[in-house]
């Protein structure tokens, strides 16, 4: 029965000729808008992938380990500060005055949120040849224990 069914052509931005038939609809007008918003968003975004900035976490027994990396940076020109449960990473460099072609600002700021349990009175941060590494302690009543199962 539903192979009689005659269906309607897809509409697409991949294939723009698809939307020839629906021209003038305003509910087709919305949806071309909102994928080239969206399209444009995705261009503008500075993804830490397609950057070259990864992160890796690393989970140890007491404490978790991230590595960011941040190239081209002095240790100086680092802030990092803890808000709520949220890790706030912040490089800039400062503008020189002395320069005669005034250059890009380069500021690369990340937030992530805090493992649960960390101890943020005991959080440590090295940087060392363009990469932070961040030590995320756990608090002693939130480290992993092991549950026996009885049978």
């Amino acid at each position: 029965m539903l192979s009689l069914i005659r269906r309607r052509p897809e509409r697409s931005m991949m294939f723009p000729e698809r939307n020839m038939l629906f021209r003038g609809s305003p509910f087709a007008e919305f949806r071309e808008e909102m994928e080239r918003l969206l399209q444009h968003f995705a261009e503008e975004w500075d993804f830490a992938e397609e950057a070259g900035h990864d992160w890796v976490f690393e989970e140890r027994e007491n404490e978790v380990v991230m590595r960011v990396d941040l190239p081209g940076f002095e240790a100086s020109e680092l802030e990092l500060r803890v808000e709520g449960n949220v890790f706030v990473v912040r490089a800039e460099h400062p503008e020189k005055k002395e320069e005669k072609e005034p250059r890009r600002l380069e500021r690369h700021e990340y937030r992530f949120a805090l493992p649960f349990g960390t101890d943020v009175n005991r959080i440590e941060a090295n940087y060392r040849n363009g990469v932070l590494e961040l030590h995320l302690p756990r608090l002693p009543e939130a480290e992993p224990r092991r549950i026996e199962v009885k049978t």
